[in-house]
């Protein structure tokens, strides 16, 4: 009855794209218990390249920089399809650009520098397609965020943000099981942003490996 109904799910999940395939993905957290209790506990380790798309408010959407980062994380998996991370990543971007006007020769220069370091804690649901080594997965979670952006120009370097946030984030993404140990993991995210008033939210791409030991 349990596979059954499992089955059902996993066909479903299979049928839909985009946001609905998120949401169907954790539903299967609170569907497919009796899966994931036949392989017990494994601990996990891996890091992440990350492109975060920064959705700025006003006259910050030009001056403030898009964020390329890294970061790393230790976990623990239930069988297949359930895991929690705890992690920390390092965020940074900068640009550069005239003083408007700027009649002199060469121009005079500004630089804005934006840079974020988090603590991470996320949970993610599994399932795995035609019972082969890739998978889709769901995950949600939260993060503990320092946010320090400058302003910088000839004379002098100037705070524009230096806040400590909480902010909540959930995605989605595929995971290929490569050497039995080494997994592949692509995510993409939607997570809130405040930044000290200078922002509303970001999408964050991410590629990286997980090993289990």
């Amino acid at each position: 009855m349990a596979y059954d109904k499992v089955a059902a799910i996993r066909g479903n999940v299979l049928s839909m794209r985009g946001a609905i395939l998120i949401v169907s993905c954790a539903t299967l957290l609170a569907a497919t218990p009796a899966l994931a209790a036949a392989d017990g506990w494994r601990t996990d380790f891996g890091w992440d390249y990350s492109r975060a798309d920064v959705s700025y408010k006003g006259t910050f959407a030009k001056a403030l920089p898009q964020l390329d980062g890294i970061g790393i994380h230790i976990g623990e998996s239930y069988g297949p399809y359930y895991s929690a991370e705890l992690g920390y990543s390092y965020q940074m971007g900068s640009t550069t650009s005239a003083n408007p006007p700027a009649p002199a020769t060469p121009p005079p220069k500004f630089a804005n520098k934006v840079e974020v370091h988090s603590v991470t804690l996320d949970g993610y649901g599994f399932l795995p397609l035609f019972h082969s080594d890739v998978s889709l997965f769901a995950t949600a979670g939260g993060m503990f965020a320092n946010v320090y952006a400058t302003n910088t120009t000839a004379t002098a370097t100037t705070a524009i943000a230096n806040k400590s946030e909480f902010d909540y984030r959930v995605g989605g993404g595929v995971q290929w099981n490569m050497l039995g140990v080494a997994r592949l993991r692509c995510t993409l995210r939607y997570q809130s942003a405040d930044f000290a008033g200078a922002a509303s939210h970001a999408v964050v791409a991410s590629l990286g490996m997980n090993f289990t030991f």
